[in-house]
């Protein structure tokens, strides 16, 4: 299993709520404070405690959890994609 690794850098805990940086898992921006340097097979990435925290529930509230962040990411997804046809057809009329 991943081990969690909370490393608290000087420069960090200086402006620790107003940092956002960006979670790997649910693919948001948190405040530092919320997050946690997690080291996996990839290297070390920064994770939100939620996600960490809601990946030790049990399956079913790990599964809504996970059916969540699934219709969060494919929404953005969907957003982009919708910007990025727009700004071509738009360029195609130019």
């Amino acid at each position: 299993m991943t081990e969690i690794y909370l490393e608290q850098l000087e420069s960090a805990t200086q402006n620790a709520d107003s940092a956002e940086m960006f979670c790997y898992h649910c693919r948001r921006r948190h405040p530092r404070s919320e997050m946690l340097l997690i080291n996996n097979k990839s290297g070390k990435r920064w994770r939100c405690r939620a996600s960490v925290s809601n990946a030790r529930r049990q399956l079913n509230e790990r599964d809504a959890f996970g059916q969540e962040t699934t219709r969060n990411n494919r929404s953005d997804d969907k957003r982009r994609a919708d910007l990025t046809n727009m700004l071509r057809s738009m360029s195609r009329w130019g």
